[in-house]
């Protein structure tokens, strides 16, 4: 009976509410502070950059997504094994259909999380990869006359998702984003946590600082805990034994 009327019961796909309060929190926290947001925009320019000194060709994009070409399917392959074994950096390669053949690539998803030191160490072990594997650089894409948007005469012109101004980059130097080393501990910003956590006080309830430390007043023979309501603890007199004849 609970199948034939509950089909829900076993075929979901629903998300548990935990799940979902979870994943609203985070983004009441995210559009309350934007600081996580523009450190990642910020580390996607910085390893763009640093490809590019290199000759390591990224397919042009406004994305979060470092798609670095490598235009085949066994060497996009070989690149990821390599980066894994070697490096111990974990890189999807991506091939046909995903992309057009002759337009394989490793993708790279960069974070506000990725200190400096991730940053310089994957920049180095993908140069090392193109070395090691003979991959084609961006020179060599111009050689024969570029490929999705790299090596080609005509360079196209990408607006950035994020502006100077939005990242903090024309102001003063302290509201630049900032990448984090390594033993640096992330920033969480206290008023989006205060914003974020008023979202559920309709569910929870509204926070409630209160003394929880222990607090013992012995007076005769009653002791109380500093636990609001709870019944003072009766604890009985101490009787002293008789002294032995």
């Amino acid at each position: 009976m609970v199948r034939s009327y509950a089909p829900g019961f076993i075929f979901t796909t629903s998300l548990p509410p935990v799940t979902v309060s979870g994943a609203h929190a985070s983004i009441v926290y995210q559009k309350t502070y934007n600081g996580d947001r523009r450190l990642m925009q910020w580390n996607v320019r910085e390893v763009k950059k640093r490809f590019a000194e290199r000759g390591i060709p990224v397919v042009p994009g406004p994305s979060h997504i470092v798609p670095v070409l490598i235009g085949d399917a066994a060497q996009a392959k070989q690149a990821s094994d390599y980066l894994l074994g070697k490096h111990s950096i974990y890189v999807q390669a991506i091939n046909f259909p995903t992309v057009a053949r002759g337009e394989e690539r490793l993708r790279f998803t960069i974070t506000p999380g990725h200190t400096l030191e991730q940053l310089e160490h994957v920049v180095t072990a993908v140069d090392d990869t193109f070395t090691t594997l003979s991959i084609k650089r961006e020179a060599d894409w111009a050689a024969v006359g570029g490929r999705c948007g790299v090596g080609s005469a005509v360079k196209e012109t990408l607006t950035p998702i994020w502006s100077n101004e939005q990242l903090g980059l024309t102001g003063p130097s302290s509201l630049a984003p900032k990448t984090r080393r390594v033993g640096e501990p992330r920033k969480v910003d206290a008023h989006a946590i205060a914003m974020t956590r008023q979202q559920f006080d309709g569910l929870l309830g509204p926070v409630q600082k209160e003394d929880t430390s222990p607090q013992v007043t012995i007076s005769g023979l009653r002791m109380r805990t500093g636990v609001t309501g709870r019944r003072p603890l009766e604890v009985p007199a101490a009787v002293p034994l008789a002294a032995a004849a």
